[in-house]
């Protein structure tokens, strides 16, 4: 059979059509990369903002050197996968896609946020704290309670009031919105008493003053009010009111003279849009809308009309995140004075409070200074109030060991009573000092034994 070599046919042109598709896509693929050049250089256009925490990347240095022995490049490429132009745009538009249309949780195991049932989150180390229910070593336990007792009669021959507050977990309150495989726990793991409870069970051996709060929250969980935002990982504002409310009420039945004046308690709650840290879960899954347990309302504290007290107090907190809610808490109250609150520890913030009520407090950032410069620091010295605040699966830090440094530094101090610690007799109702008596809370002890 003869066969004719094959023969070249001429191209088609597209369609006007199918020309026009191609130009825009072209553009439009141009200009994305024009603005996400420009947005990396210049930050214009803005991008869109993004929550969470990240580690800082430096600028790469470009040098001869560092180019030709490829340091450059390899230091390039992290700095860009942080700063490129519109990346905050980018992630939150895939996360949307991967919630909408994938049903897939944001940042897939990496993540730190637990996707619950009907909308609720969860921060995972809490949940890796409930399911695996760490314990203190043989003693720890009862040594930290041991501490705690003697921090208290440390600051009582100073004439302050001490407690320690242990915030609930919202995994341990609110399991049945967890996932299934994290709901229940095996019959062996939940006999077992984590680091909490054992600490728990040895203040109740002591005379120290403390709270157990998810006591208290499992109690009150029975009311029917939620006590935890389902779009956040901290106590809602009504919760940390009612913490507040018990703590307070411990506090002022200590022998401090004269006492601590009486603060309005919660008398109900209204409902309202999330306020604060109700959504700071919600912000760490960065998308354009908040899922639905964002957008639904929470409870917010109704206090007592009360007539205002002439007291001004210094108040002295040291503990995790917890007690930024209950500085708020603080504040709705319209005592007067001023909150310094050591983070962790090692990073200060300080509210003045104007005895004003307000809904929320935004305490001053005065930055990092040490856990050192924490337990020297004056303001910690002369607190009328000294105030421990930790989750319960920060149980197992000991207080970031800012008690033991307390007592170590203060050994053979002699009991002599005094208003607060490094600074003279102060009546509630007089202005609050802000001079600084003493360089510490070890000397403001020693400086008072001298008077």
């Amino acid at each position: 059979m003869h066969r004719h070599p094959d023969r070249p046919t001429a191209p088609r042109n597209p369609s006007r059509g199918v020309a026009l598709a191609r130009g825009f896509s072209l553009a439009g693929l141009a200009a994305a990369f024009i603005l996400v050049f420009c947005g990396t250089w210049s930050g214009f256009p803005p991008d869109a903002h993004l929550s969470g925490a990240e580690r800082q990347v430096k600028v790469p240095r470009l040098t001869a050197r560092s180019w030709f022995d490829g340091t450059f490049v390899a230091a390039v490429e992290p700095w860009l996968a942080r700063n490129l132009g519109w990346r905050g745009i980018g992630i939150r538009t895939a996360n949307l896609i991967n919630t909408t249309i994938f049903r897939r949780p944001p940042g897939g195991a990496n993540s730190t946020v637990l996707v619950g049932t009907d909308g609720w989150l969860f921060e995972k180390a809490y949940v890796r704290e409930r399911t695996r229910r760490p314990a203190f070593k043989p003693g720890e336990a009862e040594a930290f309670a041991e501490e705690l007792e003697r921090l208290q009669q440390l600051c009582h021959r100073r004439n302050m009031a001490f407690a320690v507050l242990i915030a609930p977990s919202k995994a341990e309150i609110y399991p049945e919105y967890l996932p299934a495989q994290y709901r229940n726990l095996p019959p062996e793991v939940a006999a077992q008493s984590n680091a909490c409870q054992q600490l728990v069970a040895a203040l109740q051996e002591t005379e120290g003053a403390y709270v157990d709060a998810r006591a208290d929250f499992l109690a009150w969980k029975r009311e029917g009010v939620d006590l935890f935002p389902p779009g956040g990982t901290h106590w809602n504002h009504y919760g940390a009111q009612r913490a507040l409310d018990h703590v307070w009420q411990v506090l002022r039945g200590q022998p401090v003279s004269p006492a601590l004046p009486r603060l309005p308690v919660t008398t109900g709650h209204c409902m309202r849009s999330p306020l604060g840290t109700d959504n700071d879960l919600v912000h760490l899954l960065n998308l354009w809308t908040a899922p639905k347990g964002g957008r639904r309302q929470v409870p917010f504290p109704l206090l007592e009309e009360t007539p205002a007290t002439n007291a001004v107090l210094r108040i002295a907190m040291a503990g995790d995140s917890f007690a930024f809610t209950l500085i708020d808490a603080l504040a709705r109250t319209g005592i007067r004075g001023e909150v310094d609150f050591f983070f962790y520890c090692r990073h200060h913030y300080h509210e003045r409070l104007t005895g004003v009520r307000r809904e929320h407090a935004e305490p001053e950032d005065l930055g990092s200074i040490g856990f050192d410069a924490v337990v020297a620091h004056p303001r910690l010295a002369e607190a009328d109030v000294l105030l421990l605040v930790f989750n319960e699966i920060h149980t197992r830090q000991r207080g970031w060991g800012l008690p033991a440094a307390l007592l170590e530094t203060n050994k053979g101090v002699a009991s002599k009573p005094a208003r607060g610690m490094g600074v003279p007799p102060m009546k509630h109702g007089q202005a609050a000092r802000a001079t600084y008596a003493g360089k510490g809370f070890c000397k403001g002890f020693n400086e008072e034994e001298k008077l």
